[in-house]
């Protein structure tokens, strides 16, 4: 099954809705680093298999905050490759604050991919020491919303679904954009 590429958050949320409309299913691909793209996409044909591009992994669309009070962020979209973002970053002295974990490889993951997957090394660093907020689409009440998730927000439930986002493997819905913080060299 060849992937949907998507390029816009419309499209996104009407893929989403018509999938929940036809009690369908659906599966985000990323950069191809994960254990996830290696698994068979679906064992019936009612499934999609989308990828996230264009809109989804326009570097150009980089928000870089370097004065807040107790982070410096950088705003990034869920298909930007932590390779991408490591470069872009490197060039003013700065990196992802993930302790050793290696981004320097060129085939890297996507954003979503490392925060679906919490990407970690084996000296226990994990990537959501760097996820500060997370913008996740997901079907509410029958209708596609995206919801700004905040590491820092004090509901309860908005604190669970930002956890359970983080190494849940995609399960709460699709990670369009992140806040990541990032420090100096």
């Amino acid at each position: 099954m060849d992937p949907l590429i998507i390029t816009s958050i419309d499209d996104l949320k009407n893929i989403v809705q018509e999938t929940y409309d036809g009690n369908s299913n659906i599966r985000v691909i990323g950069s191809g680093s994960s254990r996830n793209d290696f698994l068979k996409p679906f064992s019936d044909d009612t499934g999609k298999l989308i990828k996230l591009e264009g809109y989804f992994s326009d570097m150009s669309s980089i928000d870089y905050i370097t004065e807040t009070i107790n982070y410096h962020t950088i705003t990034v979209r869920a298909g930007m490759t932590l390779y991408d973002i490591h470069v872009w970053l490197e060039q003013y002295g700065d990196q992802l604050t993930c302790g050793s974990i290696d981004l320097s490889v060129e085939n890297s993951h996507t954003v979503g991919g490392a925060i679906a997957q919490n990407l970690s090394d084996i000296f226990g660093n994990s990537f959501d020491q760097s996820v500060i907020s997370i913008d996740l689409l997901y079907v509410e009440n029958g209708e596609v919303v995206i919801k700004h998730l905040n590491r820092f927000d004090e509901q309860f439930a908005s604190q669970e679904l930002f956890k359970s986002t983080i190494g849940g493997m995609g399960m709460t819905g699709i990670i369009v954009s992140a806040i990541l913080s990032f420090e100096p060299i």
